[in-house]
Parts: C-alpha cells; structure tokens; sequence
C-alpha cells in the first residue's frame, strides 16, 4: 500500500497509529510516523515520535536524524543540529533495526515503509540549517 496525495498521508498516519497501538516500541512505525506528519508540516507531532523512540532506543541513530529534519522544519536550529551531532557520534551507518515488530498482527506487519537515505535526512537538515536566519 503506498500513500501518495494528502489523503494517503493522513491515512498512513492512521495505519502507522494502529501498528503503534500494538507494539508501542516498533521504532520503524514510530520513525515511519515521523516522517509523515513532517510531510504533512506536523513537525510537533514529528518531534513527539522521535522523543519516544530515543526512549525507546537512544542509541538508534535514525532517530536523532528524523528529529533532527522535524526541528529544522520548526526553525530550531540549535535543536536540530544537536541531534545531527548525537546522530555522528552513534554512527550514522549503524547497525538496521530488526524489521518487522513481531508482535503486530499480519496485516499490520505489512503497513507501508516509508524509506529516507539517512545521508538524504543529514544533507537536508545541514542545507536547512544554513539558511539565512
């Protein structure tokens, strides 16, 4: 299933919702999530998926990046770059998160992947973050 136009997006973020609601450490529907609602400009409810998962798994990289992009769309540089910096210090090429959450139901385990080179997430946020203030 692909989520295209922005009716697509609000559906995803319901089917990444559900998945969460079963499993609410599944780190790849929470980052999935994530980078939705920063689609749809919902950088707030972006950066509230990534605190939970750093909880979840502080020593995911991934997640600092996404949070890092949620930040930048708000205009909180600071912020933004912070993570970025925790994101080099863990490895950005770290070790893949297992995949998927064997405690969602079948259907739920197919819920679409919504997939960001990492160094797209670093590139974006550095080019954003230079930008005149």
């Amino acid at each position: 299933m692909v989520h295209e136009d922005l009716s697509e997006l609000e559906n995803a973020v319901i089917d990444h919702g559900q998945a969460i609601s079963f499993d609410p450490e599944y780190i790849d529907a929470l980052i999935n999530r994530a980078l939705v609602y920063s689609s749809l400009g919902r950088y707030a409810s972006a950066i509230a998926d990534m605190d939970w998962a750093a909880k979840v798994d502080p020593t995911y990289a991934k997640v600092y990046l996404v949070r890092a992009s949620a930040h930048a769309g708000l205009g909180s540089r600071t912020q933004s770059q912070a993570d970025i910096d925790q994101a080099v210090a863990l490895g950005i090429d770290g070790p893949k998160r297992k995949r998927p959450s064997q405690n969602l139901p079948l259907p739920l385990r197919r819920i679409i992947r919504v997939t960001v080179p990492i160094r797209q997430f670093q590139t974006g946020v550095q080019t954003s973050l230079a930008l005149p203030a």
